[in-house]
């Protein structure tokens, strides 16, 4: 099979669903959204398919191979494996890796992994993302329609990484940093030629109970924090004038932007809100809605066929 026409790409949040329309011919966003919902929306298989019904129509055709599902991290199991030379079968060693961390046989879990390779004296580091099979399959069985089921399920991570590698020229030479800063989390990755080389989370779990302008203050320390530990990890250790690509929920509220401009004035932050190498409709899908759905662009930058 081909590559489809049309992709659509979901992200799925605590109340909501975000989601982007790409047309694979024109390299282009045609519709971007999201759908507040009640209820965490993986509670309500069926508002979700009637969701993907709706967004159907705009693209005519679209079948499950074309459907990417993306999850937070959270809600799935995430490790880093280091590969040693010569593993003859690196698939084998990150399913028997990963069996050995979590004390779980790996026959238990869908498993998804990117490799990021190293200098010739360090091996390589697969991180690994894995979903329960039992859960995933009661997911699928809750679809009426069969052909509207997701075709392929990723955590968010690499939906991301998806976009930075097409998105972002940079990313293929140098090291690109993204952050993902939702209310009910945050997601700080760093990517380079394809490959995630390493991934950092922030809680969000005190800030509930904090006023408005000290959670963004609380969150924006924390968050650099773990900036400066991350970029050193990928082997940057002077960080100043590192580009932050910004995404998510709180990228778009101007006083905790502020707050981290504040904490962080080594850094630059970028919105990501454009993109040299991806066109965003005008009319269906602003620049202004792009951070909220990076997400979920990134997840429609894949199909089922794609992956490996």
């Amino acid at each position: 099979m081909g590559k489809p026409h049309t992709t659509l790409g979901i992200e799925i949040g605590e109340t909501s669903l975000k989601l982007a329309l790409f047309d694979t011919k024109l390299n282009k966003v045609i519709r971007l959204g999201v759908v507040d919902v009640a209820s965490h929306p993986l509670r309500e298989v069926d508002l979700l398919e009637k969701v993907i019904l709706q967004w159907a129509e705009y693209a005519p055709g679209l079948d499950a191979s074309a459907i990417t599902l993306s999850l937070p991290a959270r809600l799935c199991v995430v490790r880093q494996v280091e590969i040693p030379t010569g593993i003859p079968n690196v698939k084998e060693y990150v399913e028997w890796e990963f069996s050995s961390a979590t004390n779980s046989p790996s026959s238990e879990y869908y498993l998804d992994y990117q490799v990021a390779e190293t200098s010739k004296k360090q091996n390589a580091v697969a991180t690994v993302g894995a979903i329960r099979r039992i859960w995933l399959d009661s997911l699928r069985k809750g679809f009426q329609r069969k052909d509207l089921i997701p075709g392929v399920v990723e955590v968010d991570a690499f939906s991301l990484l998806n976009l930075v590698e097409a998105g972002i020229p940079e990313a293929k030479t140098k090291v690109s940093c993204v952050v993902k800063v939702d209310r009910s989390g945050v997601i700080v990755l760093w990517g380079q030629a394809g490959a995630l080389r390493t991934i950092r989370w922030v809680s969000v779990g005190s800030l509930s109970t904090m006023s408005r302008i000290d959670a963004f203050q609380s969150l924006a320390k924390d968050l650099t924090d773990e900036l400066h530990q991350g970029f050193s990890l990928v082997g940057v250790e002077d960080a100043k004038g590192q580009i932050v690509y910004l995404c998510g929920d709180l990228s778009v509220e101007d006083d905790f932007v502020k707050a981290l401009r504040d904490s962080s004035p080594d850094f630059l932050y970028h919105l990501l809100d454009s993109f040299s190498k991806i066109l965003l409709d005008s009319e269906g899908a602003s620049s202004s809605k792009a951070p909220l759905c990076a997400t979920a662009i990134g997840a429609a930058l894949r199909f089922r066929e794609d992956r490996k």
